[in-house]
């Protein structure tokens, strides 16, 4: 179970019992990333209810992976990843989206850590509750996920994608700093169709050229 919360002065912090730590997943957790307007910290059990608002709400899952969930599936998809939290070595970054001055969860952001050398981070699943939508949210998080990504974690190459019917995240992506790269047909099927994405990547060179003010944190 996640212990319980300290709320610090640039982002929620983790405290309390967990499995035992080795080496690796001792400097992987806890993770948190502050930036001017958000943080990115560990999901904690307090976090349940807005997840489960988030992904039964078929708004917010309609250009993800999966259709919109019940509150059993949500908790389910929760716990999965707070196990993953503990992968020795860790390859997994399952991060809920907050303000540096509210520890509530305002949304959710993943990046997972291809083989065969994990050196190429795979974001996914940014979702924000509709209250903060179009505040610019979207890009900050990103950037702070590619931030941990190159300057924390070492990798090289960053990717993500987007549903090639939703354009409007395409600003949000590019204003993160990443590129457009091309297109996979029916690479996602939800809503019982095929749907194709559109896929976008940044370089550790070309972030470093025009790195952003992030700061990086571990207790």
């Amino acid at each position: 179970m996640p212990g319980r919360q300290r709320h610090a002065a640039d982002c929620t912090q983790v405290e309390g019992a967990h499995p035992v730590e080795t080496e690796e997943t001792a400097r992987m957790y806890p993770a948190t990333v502050t930036g001017d307007r958000l943080c990115l910290r560990e999901l904690t059990s307090e976090d349940l209810p807005v997840l489960t608002r988030l992904y039964g709400d078929p708004r917010v899952t309609r250009y993800l992976r999966f259709d919109a969930l019940d509150a059993e599936a949500a908790a389910a998809k929760y716990e999965e990843r707070r196990r993953t939290a503990f992968d020795a070595p860790r390859t997994r970054f399952e991060m809920a989206v907050t303000t540096p001055d509210d520890p509530a969860m305002v949304g959710t952001l993943g990046m997972t850590l291809e083989p065969p050398h994990h050196l190429s981070g795979w974001l996914n699943e940014l979702v924000l509750v509709p209250e903060v939508w179009s505040r610019g949210y979207g890009s900050e998080a990103l950037r702070l996920m590619i931030g941990l990504g190159f300057e924390r974690l070492g990798l090289h190459r960053i990717w993500g994608l987007r549903r090639h019917d939703h354009p409007v995240t395409h600003g949000t992506i590019t204003e993160a700093g990443m590129s457009q790269e091309g297109r996979m047909r029916d690479w996602v099927r939800t809503g019982g169709r095929w749907h194709d994405v559109v896929t976008y990547s940044v370089l550790r060179h070309e972030w470093d050229a025009r790195r952003p003010s992030v700061t990086s944190a571990r207790r």
